[in-house]
């Protein structure tokens, strides 16, 4: 026999032999009855070395020829066939109903898509265990990793949550082919070394390890608080596993090659229902401190609490609705854009996904606020009002704006400026938006003063005012104020200073009684001359550090007042009428 695999919900039992056959037993009370007639019974050629569960019905099979092929145990019948390897399928692992693993003769592991048969991740070739049939592929349902061991005794992890990620862990002398991952440890144990190991869930250290009699050739859990091990000599021993490994009863009278355990799934049941109700009163006691934000501390704790317990999206939302009820919104963000990743696109997703489009809205992302709108489309088409969100988000002005080419004067406060930098960075963006940092005095004229002859003579009295004439001129430009996208015209001018990125332009408004001035002190991000190498988050961390530097900087408010005094001065010299005319203007 060199298969064993238990159902889901160990209601069956399958076996599969060398020479082909393969048998399902029904299971009561996690036994099968002796002699007892097959559910199911065929013979696969040319013989299997792999079985797993995918349902309870549904049963895969790895064949020495390489295929895998998909049984229905009710039915009777085969479904499908998966030309899996070029050589024998050594092991399959059910990763959910619909995806399963396998590792091949060919030195290769694939991911399958069930509803496809199609292969949605192939490894890099692995070093295989020297007995290529006892290879083990099992899951870690805490570190959410998918583990096989190798002939030079690393331990190999693919992360399914980030693109099946590689990372191995160093751990036995020599070859082993025996892993066993359980709800709160993961057992391996070598068959050169003859040492059994008990990891914790995170695989950093071993807790514990110990001398076997003999090289190991697999593990499997018995239970949630023992582990039965095969030796290369076919006996068997039982370990009580308890934060520390102790010998229990050795049995020699059956000639064991391969041993499976319950499902982790199943095992753990009782753990997990434990594990809920203790989710549910700490929620529970958090949501009556939520809103006080002397209370973080104890917030804090709860939330690492969560974390520890592997309850990371509750953890992430509680952080979430705190931010919202003591109105910190990038608190809020983080803390959403985590949820959002963790969920990915399942239904359970979409009451985060919402809250995270009305958040984004209210940052002023209207764009990314509708990706998230959308998504929630994709998987339900009639959720809440989202339809009529999008519709009001692709009317917002931000929507028609280009930083580039447009001003935005809803971040004149020096706060306000911080806080938007900072979203930037969580969002993984660059913030190059020019901001208007004040508003001078408005100068007005009594008749329509020729714009072309004014920026003339504004240029020319500048050209030794430390200005960069050369990018100075008539502009128009897009300017958002007070939610409103308005257009407008203007002479922009830029400081020539290399450490001040400053610029001061002046509007030209025509209105009845004849022209219109309004001075503006501008922080252009464009002038900060930053490599466009540079990531988002030092990108925006020299953008930060520009505009502090400028809200302090007397030498840029000199420079804006003295050029606003150059500007009126030519104002008034062709007819215009200065209204209040201050040294601090800026």
């Amino acid at each position: 026999m060199y298969a064993l695999a238990v159902s889901p919900n160990a209601t069956r039992v399958a076996a599969g032999t060398r020479a082909g056959l393969l048998q399902v037993h029904a299971l009561s009370d996690f036994q099968a009855s002796e002699n007892s007639t097959p559910l199911f019974e065929i013979f696969h050629q040319p013989g299997i070395i792999s079985l797993a569960f995918c349902t309870d019905d549904i049963l895969a099979s790895g064949g020495l020829n390489g295929k895998i092929k998909i049984w229905s145990v009710t039915q009777k019948q085969q479904l499908a066939e998966i030309e899996a390897h070029s050589q024998g399928v050594l092991a399959l692992r059910q990763l959910g109903s619909l995806v399963l693993a396998s590792i091949g003769g060919d030195n290769m592991l694939r991911v399958w898509d069930m509803d496809t048969l199609e292969a949605k991740y192939e490894s890099d070739p692995i070093d295989l265990p020297k007995i290529r049939a006892l290879t083990c592929l099992d899951y870690n349902p805490v570190g959410k990793h998918l583990m096989h061991p190798s002939a030079n005794g690393s331990l190999h992890m693919y992360d399914l949550y980030n693109n099946f990620t590689k990372h191995e862990v160093n751990a036995h002398d020599g070859d082993f082919s025996a892993l066993a991952c359980g709800q709160e440890y993961v057992v391996t144990a070598g068959s050169d070394d003859a040492v059994i190991k008990l990891w914790p869930a995170s695989i950093d250290e071993p807790i514990a390890q110990v001398s076997a009699p003999l090289g190991v050739l697999t593990a499997a859990w018995a239970g949630t608080g023992s582990i039965i091990t095969v030796y290369t000599d076919g006996s068997g021993q039982i370990w009580k596993v308890d934060g520390q490994l102790s010998p229990g009863q050795r049995f020699y009278d059956l000639d064991l090659r391969t041993a499976t355990g319950l499902p982790v799934e199943l095992i753990s049941r009782s753990q997990l229902t434990a594990s809920k109700q203790w989710r549910d009163k700490k929620l529970s006691q958090v949501k009556e401190v939520i809103t006080d934000s002397s209370s973080r501390s104890q917030i804090a704790a709860t939330v690492n609490e969560l974390h520890q317990r592997g309850f990371s999206v509750e953890a992430a939302t509680v952080l979430a609705d705190a931010a919202k009820a003591q109105n910190q919104p990038l608190w809020e963000l983080e803390s959403r854009l985590a949820i959002a990743k963790e969920l990915g696109s399942n239904k359970v997703a979409l009451p985060s996904l919402y809250a995270l489009g009305k958040l984004l809205r209210k940052l002023n992302e209207p764009e990314l606020a509708q990706d998230y709108f959308k998504k929630i489309l994709q998987i339900d088409n009639d959720y809440l009002d989202v339809n009529e969100q999008i519709s009001n988000l692709q009317s917002d002005p931000i929507m028609q704006m280009c930083p580039e080419e447009d001003i935005r004067n809803d971040l004149m406060k020096k706060g306000q400026a911080l806080q938007e930098i900072e979203k930037y960075g969580i969002l993984n963006k660059k913030f190059i938006w020019p901001i208007i940092m004040s508003t001078g005095n408005v100068v007005s004229a009594e008749s329509c003063l020729d714009i072309k002859e004014l920026t003339e003579n504004i240029l020319k009295a500048l050209a030794k005012h430390n200005a960069n004439i050369e990018a100075s001129g008539l502009k128009d430009v897009k300017f958002l104020s007070d939610a409103e996208l308005r257009k407008l015209t203007w002479i922009y001018i830029p400081s020539a200073v290399t450490d001040l990125p400053v610029a001061f332009a002046l509007e030209l408004r025509v209105i009845t009684s004849g022209t219109k001035f309004i001075p503006y002190g501008i922080f252009d991000t464009a002038m900060l001359n930053i490599p466009s190498s540079f990531s988002p988050k030092e990108y925006n961390r020299q953008i930060r550090k520009a505009w502090v530097n400028i809200s302090k900087s007397s030498k840029a408010r000199d420079w804006l007042t003295g050029v606003n005094k150059l500007a009126m001065k030519i104002v008034s010299q062709l007819g215009g009428r200065i209204i209040a005319l201050q040294d601090d203007e800026f």
